[in-house]
């Protein structure tokens, strides 16, 4: 399911954390990269957004992204799913389009 968003993700490592200041116990999801036009790109997700929840549950690391988004779609109530993003210093909340994710292309 990953693929669908066509972002660049890795998990969040020690160099992270330090570089931003966060704590060890942080997990999370580091964007590298964004196609644009990608549902990433659309839901505006951008280099160096660590995505720490998607549909309300913890994001520590790429499969659990995936196991995420996958539980998200399954369920399929609602038109967006929300993904919660550290940016800078702040945490903000972003919105994948459901249709985005399962239109084929």
């Amino acid at each position: 399911a990953l693929a669908t968003l066509r972002a660049q993700l890795r998990e969040l490592g020690f160099y992270d954390r330090a570089a931003r200041r966060l704590p060890a116990s942080r997990q999370g999801v580091v964007v590298d990269g964004v196609e644009p036009g990608g549902p990433a790109g659309l839901a505006h997700l951008q280099g160096g957004d660590i995505i720490i929840s998607l549909a309300g549950e913890d994001v520590r690391d790429p499969p659990g992204l995936a196991a995420a988004l996958d539980a998200a779609l399954a369920k399929g109530n609602g038109s967006v799913i929300p993904l919660q993003v550290i940016r800078g210093g702040e945490t903000r909340i972003l919105y994948l389009e459901r249709y985005w994710l399962t239109e084929t292309p």
